[in-house]
């Protein structure tokens, strides 16, 4: 097999959360006083808590983007039973694990988030290293997120894949020297096609072809 290893976004690509977090998010920042459009948010939708606070309301203070980030954070962890995998990951999670091949996650999640969603989903034991914002500088689509969990699993890029659903994931993933597959679900991403993955599906179940 020419891949051994495969590093994850987590919302959108693994659990399906868009319409959660867009809620979640337009309260936090209209409990700042500002608006979050829907066109906004989808052009942010896949950075770190903080950098999408930071382009959505320009020059606000940082004590502001952290209250606005975590009063965000808040809102997912104790609305956590809502959060629903797509119908396919379990099966998907299986074959890869049958089929020895490492799994990491890269969210732009803090990874105490991440890692409280992937227990509540029950797929937490497939992964071997989750990664999140908090531990690099610069997030996604700068590709230290990756870099990072590539260096914790000890893993290399050339036999990686890098999946997402977003124009950020598939960027950090190409400059990180993976190559990258972007989970193509709703026309809502179309912005993402601009990002050329190497490789486009419609479902999870499509890795096993491109794995073999």
């Amino acid at each position: 097999m020419k891949y051994n290893s495969v590093i994850f976004d987590l919302d959108g690509t693994l659990i399906d959360t868009f319409d959660l977090h867009y809620r979640f998010w337009e309260m936090a920042i209209k409990k700042a006083g500002k608006e979050l459009s829907k066109s906004q948010f989808i052009e942010n939708y896949g950075k770190s808590h903080d950098d999408l606070v930071r382009d959505v309301i320009p020059n606000i203070d940082e004590n502001e983007i952290n209250n606005i980030s975590d009063y965000e954070k808040k809102l997912i962890i104790e609305n956590k039973e809502q959060i629903k995998l797509f119908p396919e990951v379990k099966e998907v999670m299986k074959y890869l694990e049958n089929n020895n091949i490492k799994c990491c996650i890269a969210s732009s999640n803090p990874s105490i988030v991440s890692k409280k969603i992937l227990e509540k989903t029950g797929i937490i034991d497939y992964f071997k290293v989750i990664s999140g914002a908090e531990e690099v500088t610069r997030g996604k689509p700068h590709p230290d997120l990756v870099v990072l969990t590539l260096k914790k699993a000890n893993i290399q890029a050339s036999n990686s894949l890098m999946v997402g659903d977003t124009a950020h994931d598939i960027l950090a993933g190409k400059a990180a020297g993976l190559e990258t597959v972007l989970i193509f679900r709703s026309e809502e991403q179309k912005e993402a096609l601009e990002s050329k993955p190497d490789f486009i599906i419609s479902n999870l179940k499509e890795l096993a072809s491109l794995i073999d």
